[in-house]
């Protein structure tokens, strides 16, 4: 169980970067990068819900470092 925390608790970190440093990115385009980076399915509803908590995530990278 940890571990798909910890997969989960990455990939937003990740999508958070990356909406940051690509502040027109769609959706679409987020989730073929996972795709095809990290082999990951993620769907639009979750892509909408991971960065509409954009600050949470970028605060809990700082946070574990």
């Amino acid at each position: 169980m940890p571990r798909k925390h910890s997969t989960r608790a990455c990939t937003g970190c990740t999508m958070a970067k990356r909406r940051l440093q690509h502040p027109s990115i769609s959706h679409n385009n987020i989730a073929a990068f996972f795709s095809s980076k990290y082999g990951l399915n993620i769907e639009k509803s979750t892509i909408t819900k991971i960065l509409s908590q954009q600050k949470k995530w970028l605060s809990s990278e700082t946070s574990t470092i």
